[in-house]
């Protein structure tokens, strides 16, 4: 979208929605965030495509993390690892033992639409070139370079079990801007289901320590996870 005139996007938009009622829109539209409210509200844009990995350091990530809460309201970001423009995460993250906290970051901590490209789950160690590949990529899933299906899969059954992962600007950032460790609480909208406390840590060299006082959270314990 954004590198098209936009009274044509309004008028092409409208015509799409006047023939298909359910029809469902993920565009790229990256601008001021003025101009992306507006032409997101104007044209029933369902999803946006977000670009998680241009922050590759805990202190930005956690920036961009209240950002799309922030706008959450008028504006959803698709925020997956890495996409087809973009490296695999190996070659944005500089290993794949990053995909495990950035995956549940982005499934767990952001808006709840995310994934990744293929061979990414089997730690590929550079992206597919899905443009203009003359053969399929060779991945052996017998022995592949880093396996994290099986965590993939975990990940994926929390956020659709519990209702405070389908929330938006339901985080409060409780990690005191710890350079390598984001952590969160993220409130359920009803009181008979589990609030979170989450934790990531993205320093993949070394053990990381963080203090949380339990008691600022004004949460009830006796019915978390």
């Amino acid at each position: 979208m954004h590198s098209t005139y936009h009274d044509f996007l309004r008028f092409v938009f409208r015509e799409m929605r006047d023939a298909y009622p359910n029809i469902l829109i993920l565009a790229e539209l990256f601008s001021d965030f003025d101009t992306v409210k507006k032409l997101s509200v104007e044209c029933g844009v369902n999803l946006l495509m977000g670009t998680p990995w241009g922050e590759k350091y805990v202190p930005g990530l956690r920036k961009y993390l209240a950002h799309i809460h922030r706008v959450g309201g008028h504006v959803r970001y698709l925020t997956p690892l890495n996409s087809h423009d973009s490296g695999a995460p190996a070659e944005e993250y500089g290993s794949n033992l990053s995909i495990p906290p950035r995956y549940v970051t982005m499934a767990l901590f952001g808006l709840p639409y995310t994934g990744l490209c293929e061979g990414a789950e089997v730690g590929v160690l550079k992206k597919v070139p899905f443009i203009g590949r003359d053969t399929a990529p060779i991945v052996d899933l017998k022995h592949p370079v880093a396996d994290h299906r099986d965590f993939i899969q975990k990940v994926n059954q929390i956020q659709d079990e519990y209702s405070a992962f389908g929330e938006v600007n339901n985080v409060t950032f409780i990690d005191g801007e710890h350079i390598a460790i984001i952590a969160i609480l993220r409130k359920a909208p009803r009181p008979t289901d589990p609030d979170f406390i989450l934790l990531a840590n993205f320093d993949i060299l070394q053990p990381q320590t963080l203090k949380l006082d339990l008691a600022k959270c004004n949460i009830d314990l006796s019915k978390q996870n």
